[in-house]
């Protein structure tokens, strides 16, 4: 028999066509109490879905249990008669680990391999979750952040990759309540509570303080989320259609429309346009605040000059009869400098580093690398713009030549954090012929020298430098000027 939890994700299911008859359902099982929950509630449904069910589970090893967590869901699936597929990250080793935002880095990598196991199988969909509760703590830090209708609707039953999420009318109550009745046990992940990021605050600080006031808050918040999901669809439905009318020109690097059209309509709409032009030249619009649409909603109805700058380097230029929407804010690099291909820079050895812009012009680089031991001191007084030095042992090999990329990022020695390498480069004052064509040297952590910039602080010498890699750099990357490397 038909648990009253599964058959009531059943109806989720078929109302919101998540998945149909004969498919295969790859569902991502941490062990946690949701995933738990779902793997079984599935497995109940295999018969009356129709489906294949699959558990598939990504050991990140980052906690020292994670071994024994990769075995019990091994257990699960086997007592469920559930198919299993697993994978182990490296990441027990510090060496192979992300350097920074660990966190989003495993989320990137769990996703990944969920699609990939999906995609072995015909007619195929990836199942989490996420549930009522998530919603609630989703649409509360959003709400701190300032987030407009499509932050404060999400998550979603149906992610843009594909991925579904059948649990999010169901709510932590009910899920634990299922996995008493079924007798399930659960592993539970210690930084739930911890408060060590914004959704473990909300968690543990104010979801609380509100179920006092209503106790079904989390349902609540899963309706009112679904309800801004329909209006943003509609919205976005129109604003597609509207866009399509006022586009003058359009391509990969930027899209023209004629302001004078739609001035009079309603600021809302106005934004969802907007909106809708970042998203088709895949600006990560999800970060572009709600405040900025709004201002230049605003700019358009006016008739005024207007410019914005947008996270990962997109802008938005009102002026006079036209507005004009980049995807990076320098505008496109020439075809040809786009379509470089990294080459490898040998230590030691040389590169001759060419790139060749549209105009005619361009710029010849030659790169000179060297190991050096032991290593002079003060390494500062042999550096130079165009020279940098280098801890061998504390970067890898081989190295590798490019050019820039939107959205690159490094932490130059001496500052705090990391900036982004456009802005270093316009601090700089360096002419943008040559921002486009300057060879960025880098290893697979990331860059470690820009010619005329300083080394990255994770490669710098110390004291207990015991070899270097020295590279040089030249050609007319003496135009950029400044403190040495």
């Amino acid at each position: 028999m038909i648990s009253s939890f599964a058959g009531s994700l059943r109806k989720t299911i078929q109302r919101e066509s998540l998945f149909a008859p004969q498919s295969t359902v790859v569902v991502g099982v941490s062990g946690g109490a949701d995933s738990v929950a779902l793997l079984s509630a599935l497995a109940e449904l295999r018969k009356p879905l129709g489906i294949r069910v699959i558990a598939a589970h990504l050991d990140h090893a980052l906690r020292p249990d994670s071994a024994a967590a990769a075995a019990h869901v091994r257990e699960l699936a086997a007592s469920l008669e559930v198919e299993f597929q697993e994978m182990r990250l490296p990441w027990d080793d510090v060496r192979h680990r992300p350097r920074s935002n660990v966190e989003a880095a495993a989320r990137e990598e769990r996703y990944a391999f969920l699609l990939r196991v999906a995609a072995a199988y015909e007619s195929s969909v990836v199942a989490v979750g996420h549930h009522a509760d998530d919603v609630l703590e989703t649409f509360l830090a959003q709400l701190v952040r300032g987030a407009g209708p499509r932050g404060l609707s999400h998550p979603r039953f149906r992610r843009e990759d594909g991925v579904v999420r059948p649990m999010l009318e169901r709510t932590r109550v009910e899920i634990l309540e299922y996995l008493r009745e079924r007798h399930l046990p659960h592993v539970e992940d210690p930084t739930n509570a911890d408060g060590s990021n914004l959704r473990a605050r909300i968690r543990r600080d104010v979801v609380p303080l509100l179920a006092r006031e209503n106790p079904s808050i989390a349902r609540a918040a899963a309706q009112t989320a679904r309800l801004l999901a329909g209006l943003d669809d509609a919205w976005s439905e129109l604003a597609s259609r509207l866009l399509d009318e006022i586009t003058l020109q359009r391509s990969p690097a930027e899209i023209v429309l004629d302001a004078t059209r739609c001035r009079t309509y309603d600021p809302t709409i106005l934004s969802a346009i907007l909106r809708e032009a970042l998203t088709r030249l895949r600006s990560g619009l999800q970060d572009s605040g709600f405040v900025s649409f709004a201002e230049v909603a605003g700019a358009w109805r006016e008739g005024s000059r207007f410019a914005v700058d947008l996270p990962r380097g997109a802008r938005i230029v009102v002026g006079g009869d036209v507005i004009r929407i980049f995807k990076d804010r320098d505008g496109a690099l020439s075809p040809k400098i786009q379509g470089m291909a990294p080459q490898e820079l040998p230590i030691p050895g040389s590169l001759l580093w060419v790139v060749s812009r549209g105009d005619g012009g361009g710029l010849a680089t030659e790169l000179r690398g060297s190991l050096v031991s032991p290593v002079p001191h003060p390494v500062r007084e042999f550096s130079t713009p165009g020279v940098a030095w280098l801890d061998a042992d504390r970067v890898s090999f081989p190295f590798k030549v490019r050019v820039r990329e939107p959205g690159d990022r490094y932490r130059p020695l001496g500052l705090r954090g990391t900036a982004k390498l456009h802005d270093l480069l316009i601090d700089r004052k360096v002419p943008r012929e040559l921002r486009d064509s300057l060879p960025i040297v880098l290893d697979d952590q990331g860059i470690v020298w820009v010619p005329g910039l300083r080394v990255d602080e994770r490669a710098r010498i110390t004291s207990r430098t015991q070899r270097a890699v020295r590279v040089e750099a030249i050609s007319s990357v003496g135009a950029l000027e400044g403190d040495p490397a």
